[in-house]
């Protein structure tokens, strides 16, 4: 705001203001309020003792400021089997963080902020930081994390089962790990008890 004027502007009076009900002697004194919250306000000028001169008011509004560049900081490489603590760094405000995950070659899901695995490949994660009274929502670049494949700690497992040479039968196979599938399955042959 600049220092209100009335009149033909050679007859120079000082004005008083007033803003959110409140009346201030100079601009000074109104430039030194300092305004938070989002939202539209008027201050108004007028000439205290001339009946002469009417009021002149202006229109103001605050709107919500951009947050800082979100980036998500947590590792780019999980293992099948674990699980991944996501974090970020950045943003403006309170808002709460919240992730998506985007399946690629791989899969995984997301409760919170922990990402767990259910496909080896590669996935992506995007961060959302929500508004607040004085920010808007800000979304981070999507990052790409690598889900390896688990080292199977027995990796040889026996079939449970018999088979009578020259007749059909069935056998299990073993348990695997939530999320694991088998891959070729081989077997063998007993030759001296002509057992599968």
């Amino acid at each position: 705001f600049n220092e209100a004027t009335v009149g033909d502007g050679t007859d120079v009076k000082t004005v008083k203001y007033r803003y959110n009900n409140q009346e201030y002697d100079s601009l000074d004194a109104l430039k030194a309020v300092t305004v938070k919250d989002v939202g539209t306000y008027t201050v108004t000028a007028y000439y205290e003792s001339e009946t002469e001169y009417g009021e002149a008011s202006a229109t103001f509004q605050i709107t919500k400021a951009n947050q800082n560049a979100l980036t998500i900081r947590s590792a780019n490489t999980v293992t099948f089997g674990e699980t991944l603590q996501l974090t970020t760094s950045g943003g403006s405000g309170d808002g709460v963080v919240t992730y998506v995950v985007i399946n690629g070659t791989g899969s995984a899901t997301i409760n919170g902020d922990v990402l767990t695995p259910t496909k080896a490949g590669t996935v992506q994660v995007i961060a959302t930081k929500a508004d607040d009274d004085s920010y808007k929502e800000v979304t981070s670049e999507a990052v790409t994390i690598t889900i390896n494949k688990a080292d199977a700690s027995d990796p040889m497992k026996t079939a449970s089962g018999t088979i009578v040479a020259g007749m059909t039968g069935s056998v299990t196979l073993p348990t695997l790990p939530a999320g694991a599938t088998y891959g070729t399955v081989s077997f063998g042959v007993n030759t001296t008890n002509d057992h599968v």
